[in-house]
């Protein structure tokens, strides 16, 4: 995603979140990214692969999600 494009959906969000009153994040691939955030949903070709909900999140698991594999090092699907 292109610089602007970025700035156009981040403001989008911001934007939203102000009118519901819901907190989004949108987040790079920086794990850094992550450290205001109270749950962590990782997604692996458009499913829901892994729920972070304990904090501080373990960066390993977080790693290991983001690569589609499970906790044991195993792929997947």
């Amino acid at each position: 995603m292109d610089i602007a494009s970025k700035a156009l959906l981040l403001k989008a969000l911001s934007d939203y979140a102000r009118r519901t009153g819901a907190a989004l994040l949108l987040a790079s691939d920086e794990l850094s990214d992550l450290v205001g955030c109270d749950r962590v949903v990782v997604l692996v070709r458009g499913e829901v692969f892994a729920e972070f909900t304990d904090t501080p999140f373990d960066r390993e698991a977080l790693i290991a999600a983001t690569e589609g594999l499970t906790g044991n090092g195993q792929d997947a699907a």
